[in-house]
């Protein structure tokens, strides 16, 4: 989730509530205040909040802070697509000029992605992890709050903090996506984490494209 306010509702309260009783773990941005203030829905009890660190595993400075952080995951000049004509012009088909190549084809297809940073792009990574990690059979079924203590048990600790303590920069550290699916292989009944360029398929895929025949005028 990629919103926030300082101040509760009664419906984000209401939302985040039946999630959670339904199994449903809300990953919610942190906000980009780079305060000690409470942000919500991130400051709701049960839900993920997610900060954001850099290429070099540091806390970018707009990431807020506070006790109710949970994990940290990389959120600076992420690589993404862009919203605005310019900036997704190869994409829309509708801006085209007539008879111009496809939007694949176009020799500025790089103007559909930008650069940009914040927690709502460190949440959407973070959630990115947690549906990888329900790919493996022992991870379906379970309550949010097992997932979530997955997550922190697993993440590697930031500048100096102790693993498995709290920080109120970084929660339990940033995500490492490797070790929660390690420690989910471990339980009884979980899928094996496939070797270095092996298949998550137990058997080979195949895949035939026919190119169908057109009139070119």
């Amino acid at each position: 989730m990629s919103l926030g306010g300082p101040f509760p509702t009664q419906f984000a309260a209401i939302v985040m509530s039946r999630c959670l009783k339904t199994g449903i773990l809300p990953v919610v941005a942190m906000g980009n205040d780079g305060q000690r203030l409470p942000e919500f829905p991130a400051s709701y009890e049960g839900v993920l909040a997610v900060g954001a660190t850099d290429g070099r595993d540091r806390k970018k400075g707009f990431s807020c802070s506070g006790e109710w952080i949970d994990i940290c995951a990389p959120g600076d000049g992420i690589l993404s697509t862009g919203i605005s004509p310019g900036e997704n012009y190869p994409w829309a088909v509708h801006w085209l000029p007539e008879n111009s190549a496809m939007p694949w084809a176009q020799q500025d297809i790089s103007q559909a992605y930008k650069t940009m940073s914040g927690t709502s792009m460190a949440t959407p990574f973070m959630t990115g992890v947690l549906g990888y990690l329900l790919s493996f059979d022992n991870a379906r079924n379970k309550d949010a709050g097992w997932l979530k203590a997955i997550i922190q048990s697993t993440a590697d600790p930031l500048e100096g903090q102790t693993k498995g303590v709290h920080h109120e920069d970084y929660g339990y550290g940033r995500v490492n996506v490797l070790k929660a699916a390690r420690a989910i292989a471990k339980k009884d009944g979980a899928v094996k984490i496939p070797e270095v360029d092996g298949f998550y398929l137990s058997t080979p895929l195949v895949v035939t494209i026919q190119r169908e025949k057109t009139e070119v005028r």
